[in-house]
Order: C-alpha cells, then structure tokens, then sequence
C-alpha cells in the first residue's frame, strides 16, 4: 500500500502516493520543489468513506433552508431598524471551500537517490582491480628479494671438480644488488600507494591512474632487463651442461650437475607477473570499450616488445633486423 505524504507548503499543500521503498527518506515535491519527509508507516487512505446508516435521520441542520436575502430585508424594514451600509452577514458572499486535491499515483524525487545534472559519475576501484593491484605489488616484492635467494652453483665429483670447481654461477654482484632492491622497492611503493588510496576512497581519480601507469611502465622496463638476465643466465647453464656431456664423452670420470639456482627465475617471474596484474588493473579501470582496446592493443606490443627482442636469435627474427638496429640495441 502506498504511502500518503502531504507538501508541508501551505499554497502547494498537495498530497502524494509514494511507494514504500521510499519510506524513512526525504525527498523533494514535483510540483513546488519542497522538502518533505515520508513517514516509516502507511497513511490512511485519502478516500473518504460513506456515511453510516445510523446517522442518516440525525439532525441535519445544515439541509434547512436558507431565508431570501430580500425577505429578512422587508422584515427589517417592517420593524423600523434601520439599514446598515454592510450586507448582513447571513447573505455575505462565503469564500468557497477548500477542497482537498485528490492524490495522484506519482513518485516523489528522492533525496539519496538523485545526482545533480550534468555531474560525472566518478569511476569506481573496483574489488577485482585493488586484488590484482596486490599481486603486482607481490611481483615487485619478489623481484626485490630476488638477490637474497640461492643462486646457481655447480655440483660437482671426481675429475670434474678439478675441471669446473664448485663455485656458485654467475649472478648479482654487490654492485648490481643496491639498484636489483632498490628500483622494484621503488616501483612497489607507488603501487602501493594507489592501493592504499584506491581501498580507503574506492574511487580512481586521475592521480590514481596516472601511479598506475607509472608503475606499470616501470614494471615493463625491470621485465626486460629481467628477461635479459635470465636469458644470459640460462645461456651459461646450458653451456656448461653441453661442456659437462662432452668431457663424459671424452672419457672424464665423476659427475657435474649444474644448478640454475633462484635468482634469476624469481626476477622473472616477479616483474612479468606485476606487468600482467598492473596491466589487467588499469584494463578493468578504463570505462570505455574504444579506450580499453586502444589499451589492450598499444600496451600488449609494447610489452611484448621486450621479450622478443631478446629472443630474437631463438625465434628465428634476426635475418629480419637491421643491421645498424641490431649494432646498436645489441643485447
């Protein structure tokens, strides 16, 4: 049953039908644009009902007839008073009643649920986003703490330890360590910092997205010297294993077993994992369909830029490189 509400504006003093979701909340009157509160309890219908048959023979004074103006005159007359300039008071024009509107079927604008005109909706962070926001930050952190991992060493028995040692592969220096720390701490801050800002407003300003792609990008560049690295790393790892099958085949007693350690895959992993949640982050945070495959688009190659420049040699793009690049990107 709908709720009666009255326009507390005395020249508007319209009554509405307003639905029971609205009960509790204010709102404004469509026809004077007052503010009127809608009760927690249905009203009473403005209907009104008909009269009992009880008091149908009661006194209805008010059904008598009325005298003729001109007869209580002639009387008055008759009786020697005399007249009066105001017209009395039986016959005096009466202001015509009041009569209640009827309530229309409308809803009222409520308060909590309207937005001025005009005004842009701001974009929502998003649950999904503010997760994937998280691993990334995880990714930087692992990157980070990639130097403080095992790195690569050689296993080695008999003749072989006197051929190869068993000293640890080649990895982070101490001077390498400072920037292998210190950049991905760097990038994981600012990322950091949008999540922060992102959990408690729920909402992505442009400073927001601006962080975002600032982490994004430096993900991308620590991907690529990441994926440099490793592949350099790998490189030696196989070479030393090719090195090891064919002193066996030479007749060189014991065993070498070539460890490719943590360090370098943990780098890996970590920078090409925040690249992908920073990236899917900022994807979900575009509101537009044309942006986000502008995005997916401009973004993924230059992503995928890094890693096949420096798998160029393995999937068969270096006779396609020119010359003067290759010398000069040689890496």
């Amino acid at each position: 049953m709908p709720i009666e509400v009255h326009c507390p504006n005395p020249v508007c003093a319209r009554v509405h039908l307003v639905k029971n979701r609205y009960a509790g909340m204010r709102g404004k009157c469509p026809a004077c644009n007052s503010w009127m509160y809608v009760p927690k309890t249905e009203g009473l219908p403005s209907v009104i009902g008909a009269r009992p048959a009880g008091l149908a023979d009661a006194g209805s004074w008010h059904e008598a007839p009325r005298p003729a103006a001109k007869t209580m005159l002639a009387d008055r007359a008759s009786a020697g008073a005399p007249f009066e300039d105001e017209v009395p008071s039986e016959v005096a024009p009466s202001k015509p009643a009041r009569t209640r509107p009827e309530p229309e079927d409308e809803e009222i604008v409520i308060e909590e649920e309207t937005e001025p005109a005009g005004e842009k909706k701001p974009d929502r962070f998003g649950i999904f986003a503010l997760i994937l926001v998280f691993l990334g930050i995880a990714g930087m952190g692992l990157t980070a703490a990639s130097p403080f991992l095992a790195p690569g060493k050689r296993i080695t028995s008999g003749d072989f330890t006197k051929l190869m040692g068993a000293e640890p592969l080649p990895g982070y220096n101490k001077e390498m360590e400072p920037y292998v720390i210190g950049v991905p701490s760097g990038v994981g801050a600012i990322a950091l910092l949008v999540f922060l800002v992102g959990l408690i407003t729920r909402r992505s300003g442009f400073a927001g997205m601006f962080l975002l792609y600032l982490a994004l990008f430096g993900s991308i560049a620590l991907c690529w010297i990441a994926t440099h690295s490793f592949r350099l790393h790998m490189n030696e790892v196989s070479r030393l294993e090719k090195f090891v099958e064919a002193r066996k085949q030479a007749g060189v007693s014991g065993e070498a077993t070539i460890d490719p350690g943590q360090q370098s895959p943990a780098a890996m992993a970590g920078t090409a994992g925040a690249v992908l949640c920073f990236f899917l982050a900022l994807l979900l945070l575009h509101r537009s369909t044309l942006v986000r495959f502008l995005f997916f688009v401009l973004l993924g190659i230059l992503i995928a830029l890094g890693p096949v420049w420096v798998y160029r040699n393995e999937l068969g793009l270096k006779e396609y490189i020119p010359q003067d690049l290759e010398n000069t990107l040689n890496f």
